[in-house]
């Protein structure tokens, strides 16, 4: 019967694998010198096909975002847009994290040059800047976008947006925004949606199979997120517009701060308390866990970079950056020793090397890590952001584009795959495999070939030798049957309290039955006829991810 509970979760795995959800982490990034880490206080049992029901916060040692969790600290609900001073769209993840700039058509340095034509004019009546001054000044302003936009507010100069124009990321990107009556829509492959209003703020997740979250606001702050089981979070806030307590279905979060703006302790849904301690220019310094272990954290204050890590096995991490004095914004180093015991167990160094486009903007182009004498080098693509080759040592993977973003050819030594997609969901329709020999002479292929439905979901998984997997879903977006070339067919049926799977059903041969604990954790499978079921699911299943296996990294991850 183990047998059968592993059959089960690669199912229940492989039904949400199109939604993404980022999971946990601690780090210090050895690019920014940034601590980050994140905590989820509140998590409802969801299907794994449906947007989590979760609050999840983290912490940024670099940001200077004050939201509702304080300084610092955000979370996925806080991520917000902007018009640019361009008339472009700047969407801002998780309140400071990550950037995407969505343009109606490719940026160039004229739209910048306009935009610093009339800033420059005004700071020259208001006299604060002598010739000088505002020479360097109308440098500054052509990369660094935050100040140009500050300015840009003050003055009073932007570009609105009209109805029905289509905005892409980087400009030519399949990601996409659009705008009318005063709602952004950003529009992502695969059929998800991010619904923001004209002040920017997240107010709706939605996705093609009808699964969604609503987010409601009274006076700039969210009062209320909902999905469309008609499951409710309410948020509570102090005076300061801090969240005091956040309420759930049988679940509940609480929060302190100190000097208005310092989280320092939180006790989650499930009783547990952490607590925070912080420095005078609110860098976080130390965190408790309910059982008494600790994380520390040291910090440059001049530069805000973190030096020491010591986490909860008191192992210390030391951290030390250099700069090119030729390009000091340009090439810099890291590098990292870690001990624990006394005993130094790993040291690295990571190089990162920045150019400037044609419109004047920098762009991330290599960054080389040693670990341990281990050399990855990655050189990126100066639009999309994205690996244009990645060496491991002596192994390397080439990637090559559509003008769209799109992965065209990933090749490496052995294996060349060429990638076609269709254009409803910019999906994954059909990927050549060529296998190669030590003389990089063709030795065989494989062509694998994917149909989707009007929702989005794959209907229809097939490759050249043979293998074929269709499937149907129900209203909600969950696979209902999977038929292989076999003739074999599998049926599925769902709960309703949490939407997962309850009762695998191979026609004529037999049923796995499958009952969960009250958090949603599988309790109990119970299958009448032995093994020979789960075997059948399992063979189904396998016989879909070999299918899938050329696609997957690349249907998955864009």
């Amino acid at each position: 019967m183990q047998y059968c509970l592993s059959v089960f979760a690669g199912l229940w795995l492989w039904s949400g694998l199109v939604f993404w959800s980022p999971s946990a982490m601690a780090l210090v990034d050895m690019k920014t010198a940034n601590y980050a880490q994140s905590w989820t206080d509140i998590e409802l049992p969801s299907a794994a096909n449906q947007f989590k029901m979760k609050i999840e916060r983290t912490y940024n040692s670099r940001s200077l975002y004050e939201g509702m969790f304080g300084f610092g600290w955000c979370s996925s609900f806080e991520t917000k847009i902007e018009v640019t001073p361009e008339g472009s769209i700047r969407l801002t993840e998780c309140g400071a994290g990550q950037e995407v700039l969505y343009m109606a058509h490719e940026s160039s340095r004229k739209d910048i040059d306009n935009t610093i034509n009339q800033i420059i004019p005004k700071l020259r009546e208001s006299k604060k800047f002598d010739d000088k001054g505002l020479h360097n000044l109308a440098e500054d302003l052509i990369t660094n976008h935050k100040l140009r936009t500050r300015y840009a507010n003050e003055f009073k100069i932007r570009v609105e947006p009209k109805d029905g124009v289509q905005y892409l990321a980087n400009g030519r990107e399949v990601e996409s925004f659009s705008y009318a009556k005063g709602v952004f829509t950003r529009k992502m492959p695969g059929g998800t949606q991010m619904r923001f209003n004209r002040d920017g703020k997240l107010t709706q997740l939605t996705d093609s199979a009808g699964n969604f979250l609503k987010l409601d606001y009274e006076k700039d702050a969210l009062q209320e997120i909902t999905d469309n089981n008609g499951r409710k979070f309410s948020f509570k806030y102090y005076n300061n517009k801090k969240v005091k307590t956040i309420n759930g279905p049988n679940a509940n979060a609480e929060y302190k701060f100190e000097g208005l703006v310092d989280l320092v302790s939180v006790k989650n849904q499930w009783g547990n308390v952490y607590t925070y301690d912080y420095d005078d220019e609110h860098n976080l310094t130390k965190v408790t866990y309910p059982d008494k272990t600790f994380v520390k954290l040291d910090y440059n204050k001049e530069k805000d970079w973190v030096i020491r890590f010591l986490d909860r096995d008191k192992c210390v991490e030391d951290y030390a950056y250099e700069m090119d004095p030729a390009e000091p914004k340009l090439h810099y180093w890291s590098t990292v020793k870690k001990v624990c015991n006394s005993q130094v167990v790993t040291e690295s160094k990571h190089e990162f090397v920045h150019k400037k486009r044609s419109d004047g903007q920098i762009y991330l182009q290599k960054v080389v890590s040693t670990v341990d004498g281990n050399v990855t080098e990655v050189l990126y693509h100066e639009i999309f952001g994205k690996p244009i080759s990645v060496r491991r040592n002596a192994d390397a993977t080439n990637y090559e584009y559509y003008p769209n973003g799109l992965v065209k050819i990933k090749s490496s030594a052995a294996i060349r795959q060429l990638f076609k997609y269709e254009t409803r969901f910019n999906k994954v329709s059909e990927v050549t495999t060529t296998f190669l020999n030590a003389k990089g002479k063709k030795v065989s292929s494989k062509e694998s070939f994917f149909e989707y439905d009007k929702h989005g979901n794959i209907s229809l998984a097939r490759n050249s030798d043979g293998q074929k997997v269709t499937m149907t879903y129900d209203d909600r977006g969950r696979v209902k049957t999977m038929l292989d070339q076999a003739k074999k067919i599998m049926k599925v049926e769902y709960e309703e309290r949490f939407g997962k799977p309850s009762v695998i059903t191979r026609p004529g041969l037999g049923t796995i039955k499958v009952s969960y604990k009250g958090t949603g954790e599988i309790d109990k499978v119970n299958s009448g006829e032995g093994g020979s079921v789960a075997m059948q699911v399992a063979s189904i299943f396998n016989n879909l991810l070999e299918i899938l296996s050329p696609a997957t990294p690349e249907v998955y991850t864009q």
